[in-house]
């Protein structure tokens, strides 16, 4: 069996320590038996996951990052699986926004930690904006524009970021852009018929929108509290209160 967890509000529940070390506990049991394997699925970059997380290696064999853009070894840090959106590309893009005349920042992603400026192809950009419909209007854009190339999603009421020069403005909404092959619907399935292609017991588990996808494609829970975009997704029975109450569901 493979379970594949989102991390920010579903195994990380933000402000409920009790609930991530219950969640972590059940993991740890969950991977005792040699047929369970357990991946982390994060619109997080590497740098951004040792940041609030530093102890992630005990608990995982797999860990997705990018929204699906980038998949590493947990135990090495090992990259196996990589997509980029070229640096022309995302100038284009960048270029685009910036005619769009919305107020926003921007990070961008390559060599697993966040950078400033754009200097070669990345894993993910990311866009910070205090204006949801503006945000909203970014990934419409993207998404009409630059399918072939990219694939754009929407992430509101968000948690403050960790990086230096973002913590702090207090943003609304961001918008991530990644390579049109990525996703973590298509991760998942590219690192499970490398790795277990013999293993078709997978369930997912998430909150938010860049979850719907994989939720839809395999087995998918969502927790308490979830958008309602991500509720939509799974059967009803399939809404749950945590990582540690799906473990004990399904084990």
């Amino acid at each position: 069996m493979i379970i594949v967890s989102d991390f920010d509000n579903t195994l990380y529940p933000h402000g409920d320590e009790k609930v991530f070390i219950e969640n972590l506990k059940s993991v740890t049991n969950f991977r005792k038996s040699p047929d369970n394997h357990f991946v982390l699925a994060t619109g997080r970059s590497l740098s951004s996951i040792r940041r609030v997380f530093p102890e992630y290696k005990k608990y995982m064999d797999y860990i997705i990052l990018d929204n699906g853009s980038m998949c590493l070894d947990a135990a090495t840090d090992k990259p196996l699986f990589e997509y980029k959106i070229s640096k022309e590309i995302a100038k284009k893009i960048m270029n685009l926004i910036d005619s769009m005349s919305i107020v926003s920042t921007a990070v961008y992603y390559f060599d697993f930690i966040e950078h400033r400026e754009l200097s070669q192809d990345v894993t993910k950009l990311r866009f910070w904006t205090h204006d949801k419909m503006a945000a909203s209007k970014i990934v419409n854009v993207v998404n009409q524009k630059y399918s072939e190339h990219a694939r754009a999603y929407l992430a509101t009421g968000v948690v403050p970021s960790t990086i230096s020069w973002i913590d702090g403005q207090d943003f609304s909404a961001f918008v991530d852009i990644v390579p049109s092959e990525a996703g973590k619907e298509n991760m998942i399935r590219k690192l499970q018929l490398q790795y277990y292609p013999h293993d078709n017991i997978i369930i997912t588990v998430g909150d938010s929108y860049n979850d719907i996808d994989m939720l839809k494609q395999f087995d998918g829970y969502v927790v308490a509290g979830a958008d309602v975009k991500a509720i939509e997704a799974v059967p009803k029975d399939h809404i749950i209160g945590s990582v540690d109450e799906l473990i004990r569901r399904v084990s």
